[in-house]
């Protein structure tokens, strides 16, 4: 029989990266905030505009905030982004459409 041997999570971020957002935040974040800060920050159209013909031909560049308390709020944006691409969201639920067009449309018998 196959034992279920249980293994602890491992972060395969690079150390030195790390390393400098312990330094420059005098906090250690989390590989899930990170991860979400990353996520948020690849959502924004403001960023995919911004470095459009460089995502064509790179890998992305992510510029991390300076400040950690920006850098919080960027990940909650992105865990909340998560949560809602996998549909775990618990969130209000939100009008998947909306008609947008001027005068009254009703639906008459």
């Amino acid at each position: 029989m196959f034992e279920h041997q249980e293994t602890k999570r491992r972060s395969n971020l690079n150390p030195q990266l790390v390393r400098s957002l312990v330094l420059g935040y005098e906090k250690e974040p989390t590989p899930e905030e990170i991860f979400y800060y990353i996520y948020s920050t690849l959502y924004s159209d403001i960023y995919r505009t911004k470095y459009a013909d460089f995502l064509k031909m790179d890998f992305p560049r992510i510029a991390f905030a300076k400040h950690y308390e920006l850098f919080g709020k960027m990940a909650e944006y992105g865990r909340r982004l998560v949560d809602l691409h996998l549909l775990k969201s618990t969130e209000p639920d939100l009008p998947i459409l909306r008609f947008q067009a001027k005068g009254e449309y009703r639906a008459k018998n």
